[in-house]
């Protein structure tokens, strides 16, 4: 009895320890779990602080008409997003700006069959181009209000390139309808999501920069906010494919051969794209990137690297060895849009392309050689030859490395964000009747926003005539560096020789006074015949800089955000800031 006593009492006893223990187990987990939510809330809170532009988080509620304030169209940013509230998050007001982008483009898109029937095929072309393109814009929209619904914390320099890539594809998509006289078609109801895209990127740029909501509309010559958490790996299964070819040379690593003699896997470069892995719907990009080697060969083709395509690493055996020359011209009567007669047009993003060439096809007047609207391509050790437009940098992040570009009239143009370095860029005569009444132009750049992170950067370059021509007098004097080709055009010329063929005001008008007091041109540090300053324009938009710190924003590492971490895993070589010591 004793020891039931004992037994019992004892179990009693046991029971209360137990009861006692489990209570401050809960009370240990709800403190962790309160405490644990309370660092999440705090992480979320600052990193959501990158497209708030306040210290102070995301919790920092801005009222509708102190946030429109900040864009060009205050009353219809407004009209768009009153729906919202009068008090909300900044990142809620983005994201309604872009979803009303996105109903628009819905609109525009819409069949058209009254308008359609009476189509010449040279407009038809030009209408299913912008179609393509307006897709284009609205997948980009798409993926990035997916990206800030479920990480409000990206890096606002992706957000902005984003929203100037959309306003790249609009724009793209007006001036070929107004290039084949069918502006009537979409080019008005354009007008509205172009509005709505510009709403947001203000916003975006005026909110994204701590303690900085204010800037000249011209240079950004602020520093931009990096991702916090630091996880964008760009190229991370490129670079170990393309180190393990560096290192072992070792065909194992290829996954496709194009060979016009057979001995590939294909003859055509268009095949090997059709095999190359497909980015999974819902998943994301493909895993691993898709490695072509192209043979020593002459390709007679045009060539579309898709954007459901993962990525893409191409190379051949030099640019003089491995060329495409795009669509056969040999029908003189042949017409079609610049955006089809393009030889090598790229859309899948992250594309890197070694020891190529590419050339326009004659006969089409402004046919592009290389036509880029990718993310992050890289070009090293390329030849871009063509007249008019020989490289169209239409989109996105871009940049070329030890590459030759050989042009006449708007030589490179689009509306990117384009580094060029350590390359040649070549003024040839012009073979073109179409041609004569047009100038010589380094640069046509196309930003049309001043909140555009886009700008042509040419680093380290040569301007000249080819060797061939260089007794040719009346090349002499013939180019200009750029023109206001849009409201906002932006090109700078650093660290680079320029020739005699410059003409020594270096920089020309486009039409009237149109730009040249609201577009960005610089020269600094450049050196060789056509580089004496003294007779250029007077512009205020134009200026000779002399001060180092005033160039840093255009530098690759600040230009093209991330340049270090993705060009460096595209085995790349590349400068990230200035090259010669003043």
């Amino acid at each position: 009895m004793n020891v039931l006593g004992c037994a019992t009492g004892y179990d009693e006893v046991d029971d209360d320890d137990g009861e006692s223990k489990e209570r401050e187990e809960l009370v240990l987990n709800i403190v962790t779990m309160v405490i644990s939510m309370g660092m999440i809330a705090l992480i979320t809170i600052a990193v959501v602080a990158n497209l708030d532009g306040s210290r102070q988080g995301a919790g920092t509620m801005k009222t509708l008409l102190y946030v429109c304030k900040k864009t060009d169209e205050p009353d219809s940013c407004v009209r768009h997003l009153k729906h919202v509230g009068e008090r909300a998050p900044i990142l809620d007001y983005v994201k309604a700006a872009i979803n009303a982008t996105l109903d628009e483009l819905q609109v525009v898109n819409m069949p058209k069959l009254d308008l359609e029937t009476n189509l010449t095929p040279l407009q038809a072309q030009a209408y299913g181009d912008c179609l393509q393109l307006l897709t284009l814009a609205k997948e980009e929209l798409d993926s990035l209000y997916t990206t800030l619904s479920m990480l409000p914390f990206t890096n606002p320099q992706d957000v902005l390139n984003s929203l100037s890539a959309v306003i790249s594809y609009q724009q793209a998509c007006s001036a070929g309808l107004m290039r084949t006289n069918s502006y009537e078609l979409l080019g008005f109801s354009l007008k509205r999501p172009i509005r709505l895209t510009r709403i947001a990127l203000a916003i975006v740029d005026n909110f994204s920069y701590s303690g900085s909501e204010k800037h000249s509309t011209d240079d950004h010559d602020h520093d931009h906010e990096h991702q916090l958490d630091g996880s964008s790996a760009w190229f991370s299964g490129a670079q170990r494919k393309m180190m393990e070819y560096q290192r072992n040379g070792d065909d194992e690593v290829i996954d496709a051969v194009v060979a016009q003699d057979g001995s590939g896997h294909f003859s055509t470069i268009s095949e090997s794209l059709n095999a190359c892995p497909k980015n999974s719907e819902g998943v994301g990009k493909a895993e691993s990137p898709c490695v072509i080697y192209v043979k020593t060969g002459k390709y007679e083709e045009r060539v579309v690297v898709p954007k459901d395509v993962g990525q893409v690493i191409m190379y051949g055996d030099g640019p003089m060895n491995t060329t495409v020359t795009g669509i056969s011209t040999r029908d003189h009567k042949i017409s079609t849009t610049h955006f089809r007669a393009a030889t090598f047009v790229v859309m899948g993003k992250e594309f890197i392309c070694k020891n190529m060439g590419f050339t326009a096809p004659v006969n089409i007047t402004g046919a592009p050689a290389l036509l880029v609207l990718s993310d992050h391509a890289a070009f090293f050790n390329c030849k871009i030859d063509g007249e008019e437009g020989s490289l169209h940098a239409m989109a996105q992040r871009q940049f070329y490395r030890d590459c030759e570009i050989h042009g006449n009239v708007d030589i490179i143009k689009g509306d990117s964000a384009t580094v060029i370095q350590n390359s040649q860029i070549i003024v040839k005569p012009r073979n073109s009747l179409d041609l004569v009444l047009r100038r010589n132009m380094v640069s046509a750049q196309s930003r049309s926003d001043k909140y555009e992170t886009t700008g042509l950067v040419i680093q380290n370059c040569t301007i000249a005539t080819a060797q061939a021509e260089s007794g040719n007098k009346s090349l002499a004097g013939s180019t200009y560096l750029g023109t206001p080709h849009t409201e906002y055009s932006r090109t700078i010329i650093m660290e680079s020789f320029l020739g005699d063929v410059i003409h020594p005001e270096g920089w020309c008008k486009w039409s009237d006074n149109y730009g040249i007091d609201t577009a960005t041109f610089r020269e600094y540090n450049n050196r060789g015949p056509g580089a004496n300053t003294t007779k250029r324009v007077r512009w205020n938009t134009y200026k000779t800089v002399y001060e180092r710190n005033q160039m840093k924003s255009f530098l690759a590492a600040e230009f093209i955000i991330q340049s270090g971490q993705w060009l460096q895993n595209a085995g790349i070589p590349y400068e990230s800031g200035f090259i010669y010591k003043k």
